[in-house]
């Protein structure tokens, strides 16, 4: 049940059942999909990913340093109206966010406007001191690391592998999804009172 990704060398990555816990989060959302295929593809996105990833890390990042964090765009009436309007006239096949770019190109230079889109990762491998480097996979591998309770060790070695451009063959995540990966694991033993 969890992705293909998170698997090292077709060994399931986590020392835990996932199925549980996806089953309880897919069926909180039974009553809401929508009956077309392509109207599903929008709501399947918006409540995985805005839900688990995006809204989580802005929720956790803001109450860390006490701030109230406010997301206008996803206003109740705005984000009804916004899941209302049909498929075809939000994205295409080689075009995504066509009303947003279609507002933009009339305000900014067109290589803005069709740009590819990026996302914001912070470069550990070039962020960090190789002092900084090492307490943080130090402390991931060490024997009374929480996160070694919830992830095997294989799978952190392997994300180091990679971070360090050592993973050859079985380069499977995204350098992105890598730093994501590791600070998520770092932060879990530093709130667990790990140094």
């Amino acid at each position: 049940m969890v992705s293909e990704k998170d698997n090292v060398r077709g060994k399931v990555s986590f020392s835990f059942d996932t199925s549980t816990g996806v089953r309880i989060y897919e069926s909180a959302f039974d009553n809401e999909a929508p009956e077309e295929f392509r109207n599903y593809v929008v709501f399947d996105y918006f409540r995985k990913t805005m839900l688990s990833d995006y809204l989580r890390k802005t929720d956790m990042m803001s109450m860390l340093n006490g701030v109230e964090y406010r997301v206008p765009f996803l206003d109740e009436d705005l984000t009804s109206f916004a899941l209302s309007i049909p498929f075809d006239q939000k994205s295409g096949i080689r075009e995504t966010k066509t009303i947003l770019r279609s507002i933009h190109k009339d305000l900014y230079p067109p290589q803005t406007s069709k740009g590819a889109k990026k996302g914001f990762t912070i470069p550990l491998d070039k962020a960090l001191s190789k002092e900084e480097y090492s307490i943080i996979k130090e402390n991931l591998l060490a024997r009374q690391s929480l996160s070694l309770e919830y992830v095997k060790k294989e799978y952190v070695e392997f994300l180091f592998r990679m971070l360090e451009g050592r993973a050859g063959a079985e380069q499977e995540i995204s350098r992105a999804g890598v730093y994501q990966r590791i600070l998520m694991l770092y932060s879990l033993n530093l709130w667990n009172g790990g140094q």
